[in-house]
């Protein structure tokens, strides 16, 4: 027959190798409605420290899930073992080379750190990726921002390249797509030789003008291709009242693409003037994820239907009222960008 103290003194040598304090043993213990002193908890955890076997009738030491590991006799990991576990692989990411790396001489396999996380319900995420910011960068940002408040961003015609391929490829970064049990993944259409093509996008606050095919990185005199056919058809969306906006790509920051725009356009933002590494300002930036989803899904097979679906999937996400939040959410992208002291927005 178990009496009540050897009750009290297995409850408490099970709540150490938990990995809690004794204070928080003692206070675990007064919500069971077993209350115990703390000092008495004390001399048992330092009698359990002494010999292991001493309240568990020698079923201290738990499996580890190791065969290797349990006939070297490897302590199993503990409460806060755990938590310092998670604490760290909250600061790097994936686990197969964790595994080598765990801090206070901690040991455990890859597995072993997945199950940890799955036990504390952490799930696999891949993080977004968004542009290096130097301090330098990060001060040109805050300068620009400063500079347009009370700008009229419905005059401003952001353009930019785009690639678009026919399919995605197989396997192509290692994503991986978290679901309920009961849900299926959407197939994803792959080939192994997929076909590519750029394009060339202006989005006024009426709608998104014609693509024109383009290369990929245009130097400075296809650049300056691409805005003689592009400015008869911005003209003809928004008037001649507008100001030019492009990421500071080399063929764009080259002296003579400069001129050009500054002879032929009523304004512009300048290389000086627009800060590098900013697809948060540049709202031809969020028309492309669509554009390039709408592809895939159509699958085209060969260039011919690849021209057709980017024409026909642009058509249908620049239009006057998908660009229109867009335009209208520029201020508070200004405000979060001075808030975040020039980092990058989320946007």
């Amino acid at each position: 027959m178990v009496t009540a103290e050897q009750h009290k003194r297995r409850r408490v040598s099970s709540l150490h190798h938990e990995g809690l304090s004794s204070t928080m043993i003692a206070l675990r213990m007064k919500k069971e409605g077993t209350p115990i002193s703390s000092r008495t908890v004390r001399d048992w955890v330092r009698r359990i420290q002494r010999d292991e076997d001493a309240f568990l009738d020698g079923r201290f030491r738990k499996k580890t899930g190791n065969p290797k590991a349990n006939r070297r006799g490897v302590r199993p990991l503990t409460f806060h073992d755990k938590r310092t576990i998670l604490r760290f692989m909250k600061k790097k990411r994936g686990v197969r080379g964790l595994s080598k790396k765990l801090p206070k001489g901690l040991k455990a396999s890859p597995a072993t750190l997945r199950r940890i996380c799955h036990a504390s319900d952490w799930k696999a995420k891949h993080k977004g990726h968004e542009p290096m910011l130097s301090a330098a960068n990060k001060e040109k940002r805050c300068v620009f921002v400063k500079s347009t408040v009370g700008f009229n961003w419905l005059h401003v015609v952001p353009c930019d390249e785009v690639t678009v391929t026919n399919a995605e490829t197989a396997n192509q970064h290692n994503d991986i797509e978290w679901l309920p049990e009961n849900e299926k993944p959407k197939p994803r259409a792959t080939v192994k030789f997929p076909i590519s093509e750029s394009r060339f996008a202006a989005v006024t606050s009426e709608g998104g003008v014609t693509l024109i095919p383009c290369t990929a990185n245009p130097t400075a005199p296809e650049c300056q291709k691409l805005l003689e056919t592009a400015l008869p058809l911005i003209e003809a969306k928004i008037g001649t009242d507008y100001c030019l906006l492009h990421d500071n790509l080399p063929g764009w920051k080259a002296a003579s693409t400069q001129d050009y725009i500054e002879e032929r356009v009523p304004a512009f933002f300048s290389a000086e003037q627009y800060p590098g590494q900013s697809p948060d300002f540049n709202l031809s930036e969020n028309l492309f994820a669509p554009l390039k989803d709408g592809v895939a899904e159509l699958a085209p097979k060969n260039r011919a239907e690849l021209c057709a679906a980017i024409d026909t999937v642009w058509a249908r996400v620049a239009t006057k009222e998908k660009v229109a939040p867009l335009f209208a959410s520029m201020p508070d992208r200004m405000r979060k960008c001075i808030r975040l002291k020039g980092r990058h927005t989320g946007y």
